[in-house]
């Protein structure tokens, strides 16, 4: 899969006498799955924590021994997330595109935390640039996974912002 196109187009067939569709069509995509792997597990242990862009492309991250009820994370920067975004291959780079292109607005990924911890709540709060949702802070109760949606809100250099939204709480 790529960032702005489907690599396989899908097909569309003829539904009936009077309505007719295009055979192929490319979809816009304004979000991004990287292949899924066990490599993509960021497991942290241990006390607060700064997320790297990394990490949080990864997509999946387990937090356990945590040192502290609540212990306090935080994201990178917009801009370093940005910045990250615009250098990853599986972003920027698709099939029929020689040239890569940078994110835009509304370029989004869901990111899954899952606090290990047996006791401790984690929180996550945002970086520079970085608005979390209605809440100051994302909770991750001990033991549950939280769904969060990153989106780009602005990409321009210098002023970048990203929102982060709850998906799910479980």
């Amino acid at each position: 899969m790529s960032f702005y196109s489907i690599t396989n187009p899908s097909k569309f067939v003829r539904q009936n006498e009077n309505t007719y569709t295009a055979q192929t069509i490319e979809f816009l995509r304004s979000g991004f799955q990287q292949p899924d792997s066990v490599d993509s597990l960021t497991d942290i242990t241990g006390g607060a924590h700064t997320y790297t862009p990394a990490e949080l492309l990864n997509r999946y991250i387990v937090r356990s021994g945590l040192s502290a009820n609540p212990t306090n994370d935080v994201t990178c920067t917009a801009e370093d997330l940005v910045l990250a975004l615009n250098n990853d291959q599986w972003i920027r780079k698709t099939a029929q595109d020689s040239a890569p292109r940078p994110v835009r607005r509304g370029f989004y990924f869901d990111v899954s935390f899952y606090n290990e911890d047996a006791t401790d709540e984690l929180r996550i709060t945002g970086g520079t640039g970085v608005t979390i949702g209605v809440a100051a802070y994302i909770s991750v109760p001990a033991q549950k996974l939280v769904v969060v949606r990153v989106q780009v809100t602005n990409a321009t250099e210098g002023s970048e912002e990203v929102y982060i939204s709850i998906l799910t709480n479980v």
